[in-house]
């Protein structure tokens, strides 16, 4: 149960990216009032990503902390790409290798994160 729970939360945060980058380009800049960087918001929105990830891998598979972690950024870093293509057919929004690098690293500082406060290991 706590697998297909973790797992639905990762579909459901990843179909919250993809919404996230169907908005047009001028809404975008509307939401981000406080003029954040680009790669600032795709870092922790990946970091977040990352995150429940792990925990999904966690949750579904008895692998070392660290094979968790190279699964989530993986994850993470594929679907990063994608998203950055889907981005290129939406109006006002262009891809990005500078994106894809800020969803990768953003992932792998959520592995960094989880690593100095374990909450992986409570999941099982």
């Amino acid at each position: 149960m706590r697998a297909a729970l973790a797992w639905t939360a990762t579909i459901a945060y990843m179909a919250l990216l993809f919404w996230l980058s169907s908005r047009p380009g001028d809404v975008v800049e509307r939401w981000n009032f406080l003029r954040v960087p680009d790669y600032v918001l795709h870092g922790a929105a990946y970091l977040v990503f990352g995150v429940i990830a792990h925990l999904a891998f966690a949750a579904s598979f008895r692998w070392p902390f660290w094979l968790r972690a190279c699964a989530a950024v993986v994850l993470a870093s594929v679907y990063g790409v994608t998203d950055e293509i889907h981005q290129a057919f939406v109006p006002g929004r262009v891809a990005s290798w500078q994106d894809v690098l800020a969803n990768a690293a953003g992932a792998t500082v959520g592995q960094v994160a989880l690593r100095v406060r374990p909450v992986a290991d409570r999941i099982r």
